[in-house]
C-alpha cells in the first residue's frame, strides 16, 4: 500500500497534520531529524524514520510513497543560514531526489 511522506513530521503542522491522517486511517509515515522523538511518534501508531534535510537524502526515504508533504522548517530561532538551508535547499533537495527515482 502507497503512504504519504510527511517531512518534518514533528514541527507544529506535521503534528496536526500526521495526527489527522492517523486518526482517518490514512497510511503515513513520518520524517523526523531528531531520534529522540521517534519513541514518541511511534507510540501514537506511526511509521516514522530519522533524516536529515541537510544531509544526502537515501533513495529508500521514498520506497512504497506515492505522497509527500512538506512541512519542514528551521524554526523560529535559527538565523538566515539555516533558513536558506532548510526551508529553501531541503525542499529543492526533495524534488531534485524524487525526480531521479
Amino acid at each position: 500500500m502507497k503512504k504519504t511522506l510527511v517531512i518534518g513530521a514533528h514541527g507544529k503542522i506535521g503534528q496536526r497534520l500526521v495526527a489527522l491522517m492517523v486518526k482517518q486511517g490514512m497510511p503515513v509515515v513520518a520524517m523526523i531529524r531528531d531520534a529522540a522523538q521517534k519513541i514518541e511518534m511511534e507510540e501514537s501508531g506511526v511509521e516514522t524514520i530519522v533524516a536529515d534535510l541537510e544531509q544526502p537524502l537515501a533513495d529508500e526515504l521514498f520506497k512504497d510513497i506515492d505522497k509527500i508533504v512538506f512541512s519542514a522548517g528551521s524554526g523560529a530561532n535559527t538565523g538566515a543560514d539555516k533558513t536558506l538551508l532548510v526551508d529553501l535547499w531541503g525542499a529543492c533537495k526533495l524534488n531534485r531526489a524524487v525526480l531521479l527515482i
